[in-house]
């Protein structure tokens, strides 16, 4: 017992050696050969690579390899790129997810990984790259690593001219919160989605890349879209925010901010929505409460999950229409979701089964799914 745990603090130190000694090359601006290198290559051969810690926790990974070519030494690269996947698998959960991609916005190349860790907020966040800053196992979900992964990131990347970005991920709070999420990370890709998809608010970061926030702002403002705007900056002067609602955004949040206060000012905006319904849905016995996140049926209080909320809703503010199970998918999940899963049915399935009879969510075969006996035409 003793020789292991001496074993296991010799490898920790020859790791903690070999970390500081990456560290001072990249801060001393030693970056060896520069070659001509694919992120995406990299990337892909990082995660197989790191198989089976992945496997060990079940973690689902998604990736896109775009076009990110990008001049170094590849030894140096592809360290930097293991220690941002290593970061998403150590701080992770036990079935959790990675999302990683590559691609190229111009001359430059990025690489960004998400990953399903617990949500920390942005004062926790600004400082994870500094050496040996580390927020405990009771918040990471690792209690160990040398505490110099994102630090030598950081080195790096700025030793080729680039930088590390860190943020909180509202998205997946977003989603841990009943909401469907898509997500863009530069303007393009941004406009293209708002072109092709019905939303409710769009969360929109000022100093977006590819195609600035402000000149998303005016597309939707000039298109007649009736999509709730919320605009992030770390602009926070009357100036900027005078400017931001000038633009045509609905609301204003300056960064860093708390995230449940983005959630209530999400949900805020729904609520003020041209096409918004009343607050409270009312349907055979039925309320539910949006805000409160509440369902009773005759008075009594039904705990339903986040996603079964959200199905409700969506049955009721559509009521007497009828949903497709597509319909619901894109409502309530997101882009990501596989439009050959029986999510929907089950979801359905476990409602009926907490509402009780009568039932009130009716199948119209071939069709999809409704409130029944509300309004119906004759």
């Amino acid at each position: 017992m003793l020789a292991d745990k001496l074993r296991e603090g010799l490898d920790q130190a020859d790791r903690l050696l070999e970390s500081l000694l990456v560290l001072a090359r990249a801060q001393h601006g030693i970056t060896g050969d520069q070659q001509t290198v694919s992120l995406g290559r990299v990337l892909a051969a990082v995660i197989k690579a790191r198989g089976d810690a992945i496997a060990g926790l079940g973690l689902r990974v998604q990736q896109t390899t775009g076009g990110a070519w990008t001049g170094g030494d590849a030894t140096l690269l592809s360290r930097m790129v293991d220690n941002v996947i290593d970061n998403a698998i150590r701080h992770n959960e036990p079935g959790g997810w990675i999302r990683a991609e590559t691609g190229a916005d111009g001359p430059t190349a990025h690489l960004v990984v998400e990953s399903g860790r617990p949500v920390l907020d942005e004062d926790s966040v600004t400082g994870l790259a500094q050496p040996f800053r580390r927020l405990g196992a009771d918040r990471t979900g690792s209690a160990n690593g040398t505490g110099l992964g994102l630090s030598i990131v950081a080195a790096i990347a700025e030793a080729y001219g680039g930088s590390l970005r860190l943020h909180a991920r509202p998205q997946g709070g977003l989603r841990d919160q009943g909401m469907a999420v898509d997500i863009a990370y530069d303007g393009v890709d941004a406009a293209f989605k708002i072109d092709v998809n019905s939303y409710d608010v769009l969360v929109l970061d000022r100093d977006l890349p590819g195609l600035h926030g402000d000149t998303i702002c005016r597309m939707v403002t000039d298109n007649g879209n009736q999509v709730m705007v919320l605009m992030l900056t770390a602009a926070d002067t009357p100036a900027d925010r005078v400017a931001g609602l000038g633009l045509g955004a609905d609301d204003y949040l300056p960064k860093p901010f708390h995230f449940p206060e983005l959630v209530l000012r999400i949900r805020s905006l729904a609520r003020r929505k041209p096409t918004a319904q009343a607050r409270i849905l009312r349907a055979a016995g039925i309320e539910l409460d949006p805000l409160r996140r509440t369902v009773t049926r005759d008075g009594a209080e039904i705990v339903v999950s986040p996603k079964e909320f959200s199905v409700l809703e969506a049955l009721m503010r559509a009521a007497p229409a009828v949903l497709s199970a597509e319909s619901l998918l894109a409502q309530v999940w997101d882009e990501n979701a596989d439009p050959f899963t029986k999510t929907v049915q089950v979801t359905i399935g476990r409602l009926r089964r907490k509402l009780e009879d009568p039932q009130v969510i009716e199948t119209i075969p071939s069709v999809g799914y409704r409130i029944a006996g509300i309004g119906r035409p004759r």
